[in-house]
């Protein structure tokens, strides 16, 4: 289906911009006959510089999942709902919006519709979409999705500001080094050979090093790329992925914070799903779909298949290694108790705050950890300046 960008005029002779989407120029022609316009000129949008498989942000579901709620116990249907938040938002989510509501104009479900905007929704969101309408709950259900990725938009952008520091850090030492080795060092170089004084080793090593970085530029930015795309490609296999993400439950600083991130996410989707009316077993099956991870996701499918098997929600918890052992214990004591609900959400608001406090403490080190190598490399360089300057003297 194609976004085609029209003018028009209508029975009274006023000019009509829009978009809609379409098959063909054909079913465009039809689709505007029947608001009563008459097609002057067309075009087909394209996105050039806009990735047209860009996925939805987590802040975008949140506000759509709210507002659709919201408007739904108001008493508004799906089309006027979707209608009116459409101009709320741009590109990819605005393009998704459009499609949704002329499929459910077309007398399509909702859950069906969004299948049409293949992953650029994620398969967890249609999933809950499709209990809503099967349990005739849709607009809480939207409040539950409103509530999750409001939780995913509020951890990615913690990420995000405790990541932003070391990063400007890092380009900063990076402008500097290249700053001091381009530009200050060579004067002293020159002014030393000059007056026929010896280079220290330290700066030798120095101006070797950024004659081979100026002279051969070219290459090692070619080198890098090939290298990060073929990485790239590498990881995109299932393999490597596993191994990959299995080794993200081993690292010895990292491995408490992740376990709390999986614990977080898993229990607040099993919470969400448990309250839509999923039973348990159906719940960790789909939460297994969203912890981003397929190690994670072989572990807790796992687990369901012990369930189906007859084996206890016990033992399929304490053969697991995703889950720190306070995690496991939780789990296993909501089932025994027979108030998964309650104790999910208790779950959720613990892993909250102990992962906020991981995040602190996780900017709390590398704070320190940065400045120390930035002085580190700015040191050098400028003792590798300074050394020329003393040779200097001595020469004079």
């Amino acid at each position: 289906m194609q976004e085609y960008k029209y003018k028009a005029i209508n029975l009274q002779g006023k000019v009509i911009k829009g978009t809609l989407f379409c098959n063909s120029k054909n079913e465009l022609i039809v689709e505007l006959k029947s608001k009563k316009y008459f097609l002057i000129k067309y075009s087909t949008l394209k996105y050039i510089f806009i990735n047209r498989n860009r996925k939805v942000t987590n802040k975008e579901l949140y506000i759509f999942s709210k507002q659709m709620a919201y408007m739904m116990d108001s008493g508004f249907n799906i089309c006027e709902s979707l209608n009116i938040l459409c101009d709320k938002f741009q590109k990819t989510m605005r393009k998704n919006i459009k499609l949704i509501e002329k499929e459910v104009e077309n007398g399509n479900s909702l859950h069906k519709s969004m299948e049409l905007c293949g992953d650029e929704i994620p398969h967890f969101f249609k999933n809950m979409i499709y209990i809503g309408e099967e349990s005739g709950n849709l607009s809480g259900v939207f409040r539950n999705l409103a509530d999750y990725y409001r939780s995913e938009w509020k951890i990615k952008e913690k990420i995000k500001n405790a990541s932003t520091y070391p990063i400007v850090v890092f380009i900063f030492t990076i402008i500097v080094l290249m700053f001091l080795v381009s530009k200050v060092i060579p004067k002293f170089v020159d002014t030393l050979n000059s007056l026929g004084g010896k280079l220290p080793e330290i700066t030798q090593i120095i101006m070797n090093i950024s004659l081979f970085m100026r002279q051969n530029f070219p290459i090692i930015f070619i080198f890098i790329g090939l290298q990060y795309f073929i990485l790239k490609k590498i990881l995109k296999t299932k393999k490597v992925r596993i191994k990959v993400d299995r080794f993200k439950f081993k690292i010895p600083f990292i491995r408490k914070i992740y376990m709390n991130k999986i614990t977080l996410r898993f229990s607040n989707v099993i919470f969400i799903l448990l309250k839509s009316g999923i039973d348990i077993v159906k719940a960790m099956y789909i939460a297994s779909e969203v912890l981003d991870n397929l190690y994670a996701e072989e572990c807790v499918m796992k687990i369901v298949e012990g369930l189906k098997n007859g084996k206890s929600f016990r033992k399929g918890f304490e053969n697991s290694d995703i889950f720190t052992k306070g995690a496991k214990s939780m789990f296993i004591m909501a089932e025994e108790c027979g108030n998964m609900e309650e104790i999910m959400s208790n779950i959720c608001e613990l892993y909250s705050e102990e992962f906020k406090d991981d995040l602190k403490r996780i900017i709390n080190l590398v704070e320190p950890c940065m400045i120390i190598l930035l002085a580190i490399f700015v040191g050098t360089i400028i003792i590798s300046s300074i050394l020329p300057m003393i040779n200097i003297m001595n020469s004079i």
